[in-house]
């Protein structure tokens, strides 16, 4: 028998299959070439032998979020760090080696996103019930997801690039008076330009993003997503990042592990609703791709080694957005102390962006093991909140970043000397920073 199928086919553990009968898997493209060689043909089958197929997507993918975290942790940390230093400098003419990464009128911009361990627990809530929504009536939903994913990535693509495309192009500026209202409007044609590219890559992706290489653009639009939002969000303190992360360990670990236990199918639901309805394929892992719309909100990258199924259909390594910015918000808020308290080589950051990188390989090789899908949080939030835990304890100051407050002021680097961080019992909390009255940097 023969079976013409774009994808796995999954035979139910208690059918039983006489070992004289074979069942042959082939994709629809297959099937148009035989049928283009006539009748008359002679067809073996080929069994792929078991084994071990080590899969290169995964060193793309972990290069792709690493590297998503640590440019969108260093960013939002320079930023933060400007904002609560009461910097009003223009970005644009400064000579600071940083003002690049900044936003041209930092004084007027929030400082950080003010969260409760209420609003985090309704947040989970709302995260719950949009993912049960998503596997009820995914087939309508779906469409809403990459609406708002082509909006979302094409701002992130201008807002990401805008910094560095105002520095390297040429300033060309046209200005309309309106004499009746005494107004001035100025259109930058770079803006118009850049504005321009990023539409187009998002315009793109929604149009072609059946075909085979759509990965490439749903990727860089991924990371230039990913980016913007670890820039934007800023954590308060060491106590809200670790709540959030400890609640969304549990919430990956129970629709990843225990809902197969609930569904007909015997399969999660995060899988169901990351693969696009279809099983076998993974949450941080391996999976297969058909011509059924998916969920733009994951890294997508094929397989790049040799697996004797490739022939059969089309497989793709996925990792989700929330196990870049979970974590990616720790990262960021880790930078930003590092900044604040002057810590010798950046400890926090840059062993929290190790414990980060570590964590997303014990990911892979429980993949690899198990061979089945992987919620990448329950191995990157131990790695990256026990880190910045023991970092913290060894250096006295857990208790001072676990109540952190951006109203403090920041000292400035004439109090720090030989890299040791300035002590918080000499910060003036009277300072207000909306109003720019901070120290200046």
């Amino acid at each position: 028998m023969i079976i013409v199928t774009p994808r796995a086919l999954r035979i139910l553990s208690n059918v039983t299959i006489p070992s004289d009968f074979q069942i042959v898997l082939i994709n629809p493209s297959t099937k148009e070439a035989i049928n283009k060689l006539g009748n008359n043909l002679k067809i073996s089958a080929y069994s792929p032998p078991e084994g071990v197929y080590f899969d290169g997507s995964l060193l793309l993918i972990f290069a792709l979020a690493v590297g998503s975290v640590a440019i969108g942790s260093f960013w939002s940390g320079i930023v933060r760090y400007h904002l609560v230093s009461g910097s009003s400098m223009d970005a644009t003419s400064s000579a600071d080696r940083s003002s690049m990464y900044l936003p041209r009128k930092l004084s007027k911009e929030e400082v950080s996103v003010s969260l409760t361990p209420m609003m985090i627990v309704v947040f989970v809530f709302c995260m719950v019930n949009m993912l049960l929504l998503l596997y009820w009536f995914f087939d309508y939903l779906v469409y809403v997801i990459i609406g708002l994913f082509a909006f979302a990535s094409a701002t992130a693509v201008y807002q990401c690039l805008e910094p560095l495309f105002m520095k390297i192009t040429p300033k060309c500026v046209w200005s309309y008076n309106e004499s009746a209202n005494r107004r001035s409007i100025v259109f930058r044609l770079n803006q118009i330009v850049l504005f321009t590219i990023a539409c187009s890559l998002s315009v793109v992706w929604v149009v072609y993003r059946k075909e085979s290489w759509a990965w490439i653009l749903q990727d860089i639009l991924g990371v230039a997503f990913s980016i913007n939002m670890l820039r934007l969000i800023r954590l308060p303190n060491f106590k809200i990042c670790t709540i959030l992360l400890v609640v969304l360990f549990f919430y990956d670990i129970f629709f990843v592990f225990i809902t197969p236990f609930f569904t007909k199918n015997g399969e999660s639901i995060m899988v169901e609703v990351a693969s696009g309805g279809h099983s076998d394929s993974s949450v941080g892992g391996s999976g297969k791709i058909s011509e059924d719309e998916q969920l733009p909100m994951l890294l997508r990258v094929p397989h790049l080694g040799y697996h004797p199924f490739d022939a059969c259909y089309t497989r793709h390594s996925l990792l989700g957005f929330g196990d870049i910015l979970v974590p990616g918000l720790l990262v960021s808020f880790c930078h930003y102390i590092d900044l604040k308290m002057k810590t010798p080589f950046k400890i926090y950051w840059v062993s929290t962006l190790a414990a980060y990188a570590l964590g997303l390989i014990t990911t892979f090789v429980a993949l690899f093991v198990m061979d089945m899908a992987q919620p990448a949080l329950l191995y990157l939030v131990p790695f990256t909140v026990i880190t910045v835990a023991i970092i913290a304890l060894c250096r006295g100051e857990l208790k001072l970043i676990w109540k952190e407050n951006d109203t403090n002021k920041i000292s400035s680097s004439d109090d720090s000397t030989d890299g040791v961080s300035p002590s918080y019992g000499t910060v003036d909390t009277s300072v207000d920073v909306e109003q720019g009255q901070a120290g200046n940097h």
